[in-house]
């Protein structure tokens, strides 16, 4: 009902009862989308420049379909952040098909040409992702907290993502006083430490709050930080092109 009210307010030209509207849904209902997308866009009508990017980013952070949210998001920061607008345009376009895909995924090749942003891309609604071969294993680039780079092994038979403590200490994960677990790696059986991610990203494929491990002595050799595993990985259908070295994801549908 509220959302209904919105729109009629919006449409009416009457910005002020719909802010009110939009602020209410945000209280009411702080896990919903729309609500800040609606508030952002209004916000940015009135000049609120700080309070609409505020409101696009947390809608696309719950819903990267969000329409509303990601085409404001781009249009805000594209002159300064290209590859943060490129970013907004292909988590939309990863998630949804709008008549104007084809037209998007050409704007957001564009913001990262400019940017010289790095080359992970949406295809046809997407996320391809390239990897590398190292001993017959694949090793993706996958950020962390929305922070820090981790060098990963894709491993779809791993339960989890796992990290090496070094790596663990160097992105400040909070992870040395949780509770001790037992996992069984190749060298065997070993103790780790449960962790909780605020997000992990494998280009425009992102998850938030996801379960992870430090495994204490993991042996995936002195250039690499672990495994990227299920915790992750069951969101997605997951197709590897060995000829291309490319992983593609897409969106299980719920």
């Amino acid at each position: 009902m509220t959302e209904a009210a919105l729109a009629l307010h919006r449409k009416a030209g009457d910005r002020a009862a719909a802010l009110a509207l939009a602020t209410q849904l945000v209280a009411d209902h702080p896990d919903s989308a729309p609500g800040y997308a609606n508030r952002g866009a209004l916000r940015r009508e009135d000049g609120d420049t700080k309070g609409a990017l505020a409101d696009f980013r947390q809608a696309m952070r719950i819903n990267p379909a969000e329409e509303l949210a990601a085409r404001g998001l781009a249009d805000m920061i594209e002159a300064t952040e290209p590859c943060g607008a490129a970013d907004a345009l292909d988590d939309f376009l990863a998630f949804s098909s709008p008549d104007d895909a084809e037209s998007l995924g050409r704007r957001s090749d564009r913001l990262r040409e400019r940017g010289d942003c790095r080359r992970e891309r949406i295809v046809g609604g997407k996320a391809v992702v390239p990897f590398r071969r190292e001993d017959d294993v694949m090793v993706v680039t996958v950020r962390v907290n929305d922070t820090t780079d981790a060098q990963l092994l894709l491993d779809t038979g791993a339960s989890m993502v796992a990290f090496t403590r070094a790596f663990a200490d160097r992105a400040g994960l909070d992870w040395r006083e949780n509770e001790v677990f037992y996992v069984g790696t190749a060298g065997g059986v070993t103790t780790a430490r449960g962790v909780k991610l605020e997000s992990v990203a494998l280009g425009a494929a992102r998850v938030e709050g996801v379960s992870g491990a430090v495994v204490s002595g993991m042996d995936v050799g002195d250039d690499l930080d672990g495994l990227l595993g299920n915790t992750f990985l069951s969101h997605f259908d997951v197709l590897v092109d060995s000829e291309a070295r490319t992983v593609t994801l897409s969106a299980k549908k719920r």
